[in-house]
């Protein structure tokens, strides 16, 4: 994350954050050896830009990607028709607004409250289900 107010005064308050992970999870042994881990996608990544006011309360927009994952760890591709207990989860990306207030009631106690929306625009984005692994 950066504090823009570091360097420019008239942006303090502004932060600018991001980051990804990757994850290269693999059963080492067993019937499903070489096959990736269920529930861990190989990308996830985010960014965002958040405005804190003098008076405690923080807005922010930000955006999220998870890559693909799978369901069970045979890494079944299509999803079962009956129940979708396995198969494959697509990738996705999730806009979110959000605003927090933080605020000290005692020296040792803190108020946080937080509200937002999550996947902004309800919408599944153009990859959402491709099958490229």
């Amino acid at each position: 994350s950066w504090d823009a107010g570091e360097v420019v005064d008239k942006l303090a308050g502004f932060e600018i954050y991001g980051g990804y992970a990757w994850t290269a999870s693999r059963m080492l042994s067993g019937m499903f050896k070489g096959n990736k881990l269920a529930w861990y996608p190989a990308h996830e990544t985010w960014a965002g830009l958040s405005y804190a006011t003098n008076f405690g309360i923080k807005f922010g927009f930000d955006a999220e990607y998870t890559g693909f994952e799978y369901s069970d760890y045979a890494n079944r591709l299509f999803e079962d028709p009956d129940t979708a207990q396995y198969g494959r989860i697509p990738d996705y990306l999730l806009l979110n607004l959000w605003a927090r207030y933080n605020a000290a009631v005692t020296d040792s106690l803190r108020l946080e409250i937080g509200a937002g929306i999550k996947n902004l625009l309800d919408k599944d984005p153009p990859f959402a289900n491709s099958y490229d692994t």
